[in-house]
C-alpha cells in the first residue's frame, strides 16, 4: 500500500495540508504518515547530561504528543488512513530525511503560509526538491479537490519523466485533468516540439493509463490572470525542479496562486 509522509506543526496550514492528504490518500488508496519534529530550545541540557537529557527529551515528546494528539482530535482525523504519529526532538528536515531514508514513500508533503512570495518559493523548491529526490513533494495550501489537476507542460523530455512520476503517484486514482502550457522560462528542448505537438503527446501518454484529458488551455497574460486560471484546480502541477531560476515566470505565478503545489 502507497504510503503520505505529511510533516506537521501546530499551525494552520499543517493542518490544511493533513486533511488534504488525508482526502487524497482516500483516492489513491495509500495511508497517511504524520511526522512532527520538535526542535530544542534554549533550555535544553548539555548533550552528555545522562538522566537529565533523557527526561528532558521525554518531556518534550510528551508535549508534542499532547498537541498532535489535539490536532487530529480537532480535525477530526481518524480511522484506517492514518498510522501512529512520527514524534522526533531535532531539525525538521534532517528527520524528515531520515524516514524517508527508512521506508519508501509515494509522496512527501508540507503546509506552506500565506502569502506566497517568488524568493519564498524559490528557497523551498531548492531546498525541499533538492534534498528530496525518492519521490514527488505537495506544498499544501487549499482543501480544494485534489482529483481536480491542472498539469502544466514546458519540455517533451521532462514533461515525459515527470508524467510517469504522476501516474505512479495516482495510479488508479479518478483524476479530472487538464493540461496547460505557458511560460518555458527559456527552456529549449534538443528537439522543439509546439505548445499543441506537447499537448497531444502528452495526452496520449495520460489516455495509455486510463486519465482521460479534458480541456488544453494556454497560460497567458500577467502572473496575477494566470493564477486565476489556475486557482480553479485543487491541485497544480507546474514545470519546477531544483534547477529552476530564481526570475522563473512560474514563481511569480504561484506566488499569486493559493492551490496546492506537487513537483514531480
Amino acid at each position: 500500500m502507497k504510503d503520505i509522509l505529511v510533516s506537521i506543526e501546530n499551525d494552520l496550514p499543517s493542518s490544511i495540508t493533513l486533511r488534504y492528504c488525508c482526502r487524497l490518500a482516500g483516492l489513491i488508496q495509500a495511508r497517511v504518515q504524520v511526522i512532527h519534529s520538535r526542535a530544542p530550545g534554549k533550555d535544553a541540557p548539555a548533550i552528555g547530561a545522562g538522566w537529565a537529557q533523557h527526561a528532558w527529551r521525554e518531556d518534550l515528546l510528551t508535549q508534542a504528543r499532547h498537541e498532535i494528539t489535539q490536532i487530529l482530535r480537532d480535525d477530526q482525523i481518524q480511522g484506517p488512513v492514518l498510522l501512529e504519529p512520527i514524534l522526533e526532538v531535532g531539525d525538521r528536515e534532517a528527520q524528515i530525511m531520515a524516514e524517508l531514508g527508512r521506508k519508501p514513500y509515494a509522496l512527501a508533503a508540507v503546509g506552506l503560509p500565506l502569502p506566497l512570495t517568488p524568493d519564498l518559493l524559490h528557497k523551498l523548491f531548492r531546498l525541499e526538491v533538492a534534498h528530496i529526490t525518492s519521490c514527488p513533494v505537495l506544498f499544501g495550501l487549499t482543501m480544494a479537490p485534489p482529483e481536480n489537476v491542472l498539469f502544466c507542460l514546458a519540455e517533451a523530455k521532462a514533461d515525459s519523466r515527470r508524467i510517469a512520476n504522476f501516474l505512479k503517484l495516482m495510479e488508479g486514482a479518478p483524476v479530472k485533468l487538464d493540461l496547460a502550457t505557458g511560460p518555458n522560462d527559456g527552456v529549449i528542448s534538443a528537439s522543439p516540439m509546439s505548445a499543441q505537438d506537447r499537448m497531444d503527446y502528452a495526452a496520449k501518454l495520460f489516455e495509455a493509463s486510463g486519465i482521460a484529458v479534458g480541456q488544453h488551455r494556454l497560460l497567458e497574460g500577467t502572473a496575477e490572470q494566470t493564477s486565476g486560471i489556475i486557482n480553479q484546480y485543487g491541485m497544480v502541477v507546474p514545470p519546477l525542479s531544483r534547477g529552476t531560476p530564481k526570475d522563473s515566470a512560474w514563481l511569480a505565478i504561484l506566488s499569486h496562486s493559493s492551490t496546492t503545489i506537487l513537483v514531480c
